[in-house]
């Protein structure tokens, strides 16, 4: 199946100038910054004078937060904003609610609060609730 665009073959490169010219979308620019820091351990100092871009300070807090938070961290969404809840309080929510379906999320926040010493928010806990299926 051929598509009725193709895209226009360009020889690679690693000159900053031409790559940035090429990216799309700002969220590609911000990989491509910091793409040999995360892959090839480049020092964040040596990036930011190539570029001629943020500081070395900046582009390591971002591949900081790449390496956290996967590619989510590249995008301004809500969705990569907000912290997440650690797999293990996510699965007592889960599981608190398929074994006591009368919990309202203010209880079941308590019960993580006791369990974890951290109290969730009780729209975090509907929104998990609503993320995914009791067990």
């Amino acid at each position: 199946m051929e598509s009725s665009q193709r895209r226009r073959r360009v020889e690679p490169t690693d000159e900053w100038e031409q790559i940035e010219l090429l990216c799309g979308w700002p969220e590609q620019r911000d990989y491509e910054l910091i793409r040999p820091m995360v892959l090839f351990g480049a020092p964040a100092d040596g990036r930011s004078q190539e570029t001629g871009e943020s500081s070395g300070r900046t582009l390591r807090r971002k591949a900081t937060r790449f390496e956290a938070e996967g590619m989510e961290s590249l995008f301004g969404s809500e969705s990569a904003r907000r912290r997440r809840l650690p797999p293990a309080m996510r699965r007592l929510i889960l599981d608190l609610k398929s074994e006591h379906p009368g919990l309202n999320p203010s209880e079941i926040s308590r019960v993580c609060y006791v369990r974890f010493g951290r109290r969730p928010a009780r729209k975090t806990v509907k929104r998990v609730l609503a993320e995914e299926p009791l067990p």
